[in-house]
């Protein structure tokens, strides 16, 4: 038990890492649903009696599918996220599973549920129910998956049965199929309003995908082609661009894009827990079922620059000259005789003059002053 803690231990590191390095949007997702289709217990070698079931997974697009354990030592945890994984994604740090992987695919499908009851009991030649048929499978699978060894004595002689028979010669071994993917590269990109954005390549194995381009940026944006062309439908390896209006201020929008048709979950197709931080078993498909994936993309853009404008050169109009006017100066007319002036006349002429009178009585002071002085003085030479 020592061991089976640090083997799961190993396990719980190795599938936080596969975790965050799965690419986002390029496989099927999917999340557990927590129902189940309960099988018989098996007795397994260092382990005891274990419960078996076929485990309820729901992908994305709302297609349910059954699938079997491939982890022993992890509970299934309900609602957790999942995300499909190649085989080489597998948590396991034994490296069984990762050394006969076509191995379980061959089990799964030449076993419950791809065989029907009827069918699979006359291959085994025992009367199988659903719970023995599931107990059988799974014991198979953990074989390869954990390298856990059945206990032949301990099981019910159906479940043995069935077991041996999906682990003995007859299982050659099954290569597995392409996984189906849609994915659009880059995740972002970046430009301007009235200019194509892009290119986003279209990297799918389904035979084509609707996509569209949703933006709450008030402005009306295109998803066009590379020939500039509005788009809906795309293929494998075509190439699509956002073209946000001219007059959008700054903004972004998404892409969206969904598989339509030709694209398959195979059954063996492993399913590998996406949250780190929540520990859930890795699951692996009994049946094979389609699916529409989808894909997420943004595009951001920037306002389109205001145009720069050269102001136009001013000019100055030259002053308007007008030519100058000259005033003839008529020289008044003289007469021989000085006009005669009448007494009215006299009383009604301006004074145009300077008056003298002014002028004679401010001498007339200055006079007298200067007699006064000038007898001032001799009286003080003669005192």
């Amino acid at each position: 038990m020592r061991a089976v803690r640090v083997g799961a231990a190993l396990l719980g590191a190795a599938a936080a890492l596969v975790a965050t390095s799965l690419p986002a949007s390029a496989e099927a997702t999917a999340v557990v649903t927590g129902d189940e289709d309960f099988g018989r217990n098996v007795v397994l070698e260092g382990y005891g009696s274990w419960r078996t079931s076929l485990i309820g997974l729901r992908l994305a697009d709302g297609t349910d599918l059954r699938t079997y354990c491939v982890e022993l030592d992890v509970d299934t945890r309900k609602g957790a996220p999942m995300t499909e994984a190649p085989w080489e994604a597998y948590p396991d740090a034994s490296k069984a599973f990762k050394s006969q992987p076509d191995k379980v695919l061959w089990i799964l499908s030449h076993s419950y549920p791809t065989v029907q009851l009827d069918e699979l009991s006359k291959k085994v030649g025992v009367g199988l129910d659903k719970q023995e048929a599931i107990a059988g499978t799974q014991a198979a699978i953990w074989h390869y998956s954990n390298g856990v060894k059945f206990v032949e004595g301990r099981n019910e002689r159906d479940v043995t049965a069935l077991y041996k028979y999906l682990t003995g010669p007859e299982n050659v071994g099954q290569k597995q199929q392409p996984p189906v993917s849609l994915e659009l590269t880059p995740a972002t990109a970046k430009g301007v309003a009235g200019e194509r954005i892009g290119p986003f390549t279209v990297n799918t194995t389904a035979e084509s995908v609707q996509v569209s381009v949703e933006t709450k940026s008030g402005k009306a944006v295109q998803l066009v082609d590379a020939n500039g062309k509005p788009v809906t439908e795309v293929k494998n390896g075509d190439k699509v661009f956002v073209l946000p209006s001219a007059d959008s201020d700054a903004g972004s929008a998404t892409i969206k894009a969904t598989a339509t048709s030709g694209a398959t979950v195979e059954k063996g197709r492993l399913f590998v827990g996406s949250d780190p931080k929540a520990r859930t078993q890795t699951l692996i498909t009994a049946e094979t079922t389609t699916t529409k994936p989808m894909a997420e993309v943004k595009a951001q853009w920037t306002a389109k620059p205001a145009p720069t404008t050269t102001p136009a050169p001013t000019t100055t109009a030259p002053p308007t000259t007008t030519p100058p006017t000259t005033t003839e100066v008529v020289p008044p007319a003289t007469t021989s005789q000085p006009p005669s002036v009448s007494i009215d006349d006299k009383k009604n002429l301006a004074n145009t003059g300077a008056s003298v009178w002014g002028a004679l009585g401010a001498a007339a002071v200055l006079l007298g002053a200067g007699v006064v002085a000038l007898v001032l003085t001799r009286r003080r030479r003669r005192a």
